[in-house]
């Protein structure tokens, strides 16, 4: 996430212990070690992969992550337009 110059980000409702500023890299060794909650995990491998930062060229298993991050659900979803068969 991009935050202008002397902008600190705070949580509001204390639901975040705190903020830090990390590398690609290292956000990728967080991962890999467990450090980090699922839900946080997928939405960060979704935005490396979208942005070229994990692709097929340093990442031995893209195809199975790219297809693991966008799969078709197996159980009905009603009232979701776009995921309907029309």
């Amino acid at each position: 996430m991009e935050v202008p110059q002397g902008v600190e980000p705070r949580s509001n409702d204390m639901s975040v212990a705190g903020f830090e500023l990390m590398t690609a890299e290292r956000v990728k060794g967080e991962i890999l070690a467990g450090h980090v909650k699922p839900w946080f995990a997928l939405a960060v491998i979704d935005f490396f992969v979208r942005h070229g930062i994990v692709n097929e060229e340093n990442e031995r298993d893209f195809v199975e992550i790219s297809m693991r991050l966008h799969r078709n659900l197996e159980f009905p979803v009603f009232g979701v337009s776009f995921l309907s068969d029309r």
